[in-house]
């Protein structure tokens, strides 16, 4: 298979991934563990497919490629991170509306402050690997791999926004869900340029724990008013 077929069926195999998951988000509408369970099925799959298809090993941490020096670094952004999106949330709490985020976590996915502590662990550690093992160190990766940096960049980020849009477009107004996205396609790029200058997906999932631990403390103080 040449390089330009592998890049046609990772771009299906994760388009159809992500649309897969917005119909389970919309149709289905199952609980939030329940949706756990379709999505670690549904990336991996796509995943697999290519493999097979493709007749490639999909590495999952190339420990001798990877750029220790510069994921040590990582590591000490993690704490500012943290703290930088608590202190985004103090800036921009009186545009957020805490009863309708209460309101959607429990219609959608059964979420409420009795059983957020779970889905605080699982999404911060669990999910965050998912998603970086996916849109960076799959599809980013693979295609960066086939010699497409500047389309790896622009598909793999674009793709991570969407995918995000079925999840936020009803905790905000408008004028915020739309500063999200931005936001979360500035935050692909950045994830991508990690995973670049690292060799490995360990290194924007150390950011992306960080980021959803912060997100999901925002969330859990919500939830306890």
């Amino acid at each position: 298979m040449n390089k330009k077929h592998k890049k046609e069926v990772i771009v299906v195999l994760s388009i159809l991934a992500c649309v897969l998951m917005c119909g389970v988000e919309k149709i289905l509408q199952p609980n939030f563990f329940h949706k756990s369970l379709y999505k670690i099925l549904i990336f991996s799959l796509s995943v697999l497919l290519y493999a097979l298809y493709a007749k490639e090993k999909i590495k999952i941490f190339a420990w001798k490629e990877i750029n220790k020096k510069f994921l040590r670094k990582i590591l000490g952004l993690v704490f500012f991170i943290y703290v930088g999106i608590l202190i985004g949330y103090v800036l921009i709490q009186h545009h957020v509306e805490p009863e309708l985020i209460k309101k959607s976590l429990w219609e959608k996915e059964k979420i409420n402050g009795d059983n957020f502590i779970y889905v605080f662990f699982y999404i911060s550690f669990i999910n965050s690997f998912l998603e970086e093992f996916f849109f960076r160190g799959y599809i980013f990766g693979k295609l960066k791999e086939l010699g497409n940096l500047s389309f790896a960049y622009m598909f793999s980020t674009l793709l991570f926004a969407l995918y995000h849009i079925s999840i936020i477009d009803s905790w905000f107004s408008p004028t915020i869900s739309l500063c999200m996205i931005l936001g979360l396609m500035a935050v692909g790029l950045f994830f991508d340029f990690l995973m670049q200058r690292a060799h490995t997906f360990a290194a924007p999932w150390f950011i992306h724990i960080a980021a959803n631990l912060s997100i999901n403390t925002v969330a859990m103080m919500i939830l306890k008013r």
